[in-house]
């Protein structure tokens, strides 16, 4: 085991993008979406851009999804003020993009309002999962990286996190032994 201060400058926590088949027209869901978020639209490819700015403005609330078929792509945008209700007790102080797709946006996009995890695909890399998206005519959504301050207040909220919301860089090898030798 390996322990690492929360405030060490050269632990990082990474993004873990998705990929998901989910049930519903892509136009009811985008009407979904715009009911309790603010939603652009942009045309095919400008992905890119798009979340390099969501990552360049880590206060502001976005995650930029690309619609299967089209390649168009929404940018998804909410205040803190504003989030939809939800359930205070399964709410953490400090909202990360990963609690809110899964308890906010993804629901909006399944018939029976839950997805199961073998659904979605799991990328380290934004280019990857948008041709994987593509490849396999599903969503895809670009999240940015939980910060170590929000990791800290989920913590100390009781929060469980949905799948995949950390991954934490540098990694050990695997099966990596440290041990004394005479």
């Amino acid at each position: 085991m390996t322990l690492v201060p929360s405030s060490d400058p050269g632990l990082i926590v990474l993004p873990t993008h998705r990929t998901v088949g989910l049930l519903l027209d892509r136009q009811a869901f985008v009407r979904a979406l715009e009911g309790s978020f603010s939603v652009e639209t942009h045309e095919p490819g400008s992905w890119s851009r798009l979340y390099q700015e969501a990552v360049d403005r880590p206060v502001q609330g976005v995650i930029v999804a690309v619609m299967p078929g089209s390649g168009q792509v929404i940018r998804i945008g909410w205040d803190r003020e504003d989030m939809p209700e939800s359930d205070p007790d399964d709410q953490p102080s400090f909202i990360t993009d990963t609690v809110l797709l899964h308890k906010q946006i993804l629901p909006l996009g399944s018939d029976s309002g839950r997805l199961e995890s073998e659904k979605f695909g799991y990328y380290h890399d934004a280019h990857e999962a948008v041709e994987a998206a593509e490849r396999d005519d599903r969503w895809c959504f670009l999240l940015r990286a939980t910060s170590v301050e929000a990791l800290l207040q989920v913590a100390e909220d009781q929060i469980v996190l949905p799948p995949k919301s950390t991954y934490f860089y540098p990694k050990f090898m695997s099966g990596f032994v440290n041990a004394y030798l005479d």
